[in-house]
C-alpha cells in the first residue's frame, strides 16, 4: 500500500488497509488519541474509521504543484453534539518539515450523525520556493472524540 494518494486524492482515505509500518496512509503518534476502529455499522463508509481525542490529529501529504487547487471532503461525527475538528490543507515546498507556504483552515462544527464536511485550498504562484506538496490534518478539539472516515481529495492542476 502507498502512503501517498495517486491522481491527487488521499490514500486509504477509508481506513481499510494497513500499511506494513502503520499509520494506514496517515501519519500520526499511535496511542496518542488515534485509534483505527473496526466497526461496519458504525463506519461511515466500509467497515473501518479513525477516532481521534483531545487534540489528535492526523496528516498525510500529497504531492502538489503551484496553482493546484485542492478540494477535500471528509466525512466527521462527534461523540457530543456541537464537538469540533480542524480540517487543515497547507502547502509546502521540499523542506517539509518548515512552516507551510500557504495553509487554509475550516472550523467544523459536528453532530453526532456523519456528515460531509469540505474544505478547498490552492497552492500559491511562482513563489522563490515551489510548491513541492500539499498535506491534509484532521486534528480533534480539547476534550472532543471525533470520528473519521471517508476522505476524498480532488486536486485540479494549472
Amino acid at each position: 500500500m502507498s502512503g501517498f494518494g495517486i491522481d491527487g486524492d488521499v490514500a486509504n482515505g477509508s481506513f481499510e488497509d494497513v500499511a506494513p509500518f502503520g499509520g494506514f496512509g496517515w501519519r500520526y503518534a499511535d496511542g496518542l488519541g488515534v485509534q483505527r476502529v473496526q466497526e461496519a455499522s458504525g463506519a461511515a463508509d466500509g467497515d473501518y474509521y479513525v477516532q481521534l481525542s483531545d487534540n489528535a490529529e492526523i496528516h498525510q501529504p500529497n504531492p502538489a504543484f503551484d496553482g493546484d487547487v485542492v478540494t477535500v471532503t471528509v466525512w466527521l461525527k462527534a461523540e457530543i453534539n456541537g464537538e469540533t475538528a480542524r480540517l487543515m490543507v497547507d502547502f509546502r515546498d521540499q523542506k517539509m518539515w518548515t512552516n507551510p507556504l500557504a495553509s487554509t483552515s475550516v472550523d467544523a462544527v459536528l453532530t453526532t450523525s456523519w456528515q460531509p464536511y469540505v474544505i478547498q485550498a490552492t497552492a500559491p504562484i511562482a513563489g522563490s520556493m515551489p510548491v513541492f506538496n500539499t498535506r491534509l490534518t484532521v486534528t480533534a478539539s480539547t476534550r472532543a472524540t471525533v470520528s473519521v472516515d471517508q476522505i476524498e481529495m480532488i486536486t485540479d492542476s494549472l
